[in-house]
């Protein structure tokens, strides 16, 4: 579990009511401070999951997280937390927090249970907790407030398929593979980070499928001829050696194929065979959609690329300009020696 603290921390004049806000929900640490003075202070630390991400199959009703709320001021605060956003508003939806309010004297912790139940359905949700101090003077009227935001984010995936998201790609372990055929596959969706979308309608055991974004390896040689890489080297790899039937689609940018004035038909999806680039004969150009797709039986390195056009000597009208051209010349010289051969008689 990744941890992360956030540290907001507030310093006042006891007459200054104060009431201040701030949303964190990056793992960064901050410090914020206003006031007269270096005493007293209000502090409200958050260590733990930030955001709380949950990834599981359809089917699961039950995700447990834990945060540790830690007073990081100088005075004795109230600490409340309370769930709010998308999931709380959803049908079937249940978050409870355990405790909910309590009080903290200096540089003292207290650990938070939050327990989330859901309906089986797929899909993606995001809500968050709010958590609260509020600084305690000795009459106990509240004289300060400061709040930070923890995220909730869970995705329900289908049954048998597990996809997580990171810098790179996608890491997806596929649980139960005899589920899966080629009227029900499993979709891998990694368009937002590697532009490719992986469609299995058969695989042979349980395994762990990679698909990410490379940079070339030095053994990987450029496509030479008249094809041209258009986006990126796609990487797809697995844990263990599998056996595969899949559809790999590519998205492209077709505002690149329109500036280069390339024929966009004439995309194709190659892999890298250890020595060379080979074109894949099944590739299919979809240009609503903006993708070539083409089945694939085996994992390596693939490329959507699009042919070059042909150089300009390579062309039938160069060819024929050519003939014309010197049957027009040699026209003329024969013409002009007619003339002389005339003039001398």
């Amino acid at each position: 579990m990744r941890t992360s603290t956030a540290r907001l921390d507030v310093r006042y004049a006891p007459t200054l009511v104060l009431v201040l806000t701030t949303l964190v929900l990056s793992p960064l640490a901050s410090s914020i401070y206003i006031g007269l003075g270096a005493e007293p202070r209000i502090g409200l630390g958050v260590t733990g999951q930030n955001p709380m991400e949950f990834v599981a199959e359809r089917g699961t009703r039950k995700f447990i997280g834990h945060i540790t709320v830690i007073n990081e001021g100088t005075v004795t605060s109230d600490y409340a937390v309370k769930p709010e956003g998308q999931v709380v508003d959803l049908e079937g939806w249940s978050v409870k927090v355990d405790p909910q309010t309590f009080r903290l004297a200096s540089d003292l912790t207290q650990q938070i249970e939050v327990t989330i139940e859901c309906p089986e359905t797929e899909g993606t949700y995001i809500g968050g907790l709010r958590v609260s101090a509020r600084a305690v003077n000795a009459t106990g009227a509240g004289i300060g407030v400061l709040e930070t935001i923890v995220g909730i984010t869970i995705r329900l995936t289908p049954e048998g398929i597990i996809t997580r998201h990171v810098a790179r790609g996608t890491i997806t372990e596929i649980t139960k593979p005899g589920l899966f055929t080629s009227t029900k596959p499993a979709t891998i969706d990694a368009r937002n980070t590697t532009g490719a979308v992986l469609i299995i309608s058969a695989l042979s055991v349980p395994c762990i499928i990679s698909i990410s974004n490379v940079t070339p390896p030095s053994n990987i040689i450029p496509q030479p001829g008249i094809f041209a890489l258009l986006g990126n080297i796609v990487e797809i790899s697995s844990n263990m050696s599998i056996e595969i039937d899949a559809t790999l689609r590519l998205y492209y940018d077709p505002r690149r194929v329109a500036e280069k004035r390339l024929d966009e038909s004439s995309l194709k999806i190659f892999s890298w065979d250890g020595e060379r680039w080979t074109p894949i004969g099944s590739s299919q150009v979809n240009t609503t959609g903006h993708y070539v797709s083409a089945r694939i039986t085996h994992l390596s390195y693939f490329a959507s690329m699009i042919q070059l056009p042909s150089p300009f000597y390579t062309q039938w009208w160069f060819y024929l300009g050519l003939i014309a051209t010197v049957a027009v010349g040699v026209g003329a010289w024969f013409s002009r020696r007619r003339v002389r051969v005339g003039t001398r008689h």
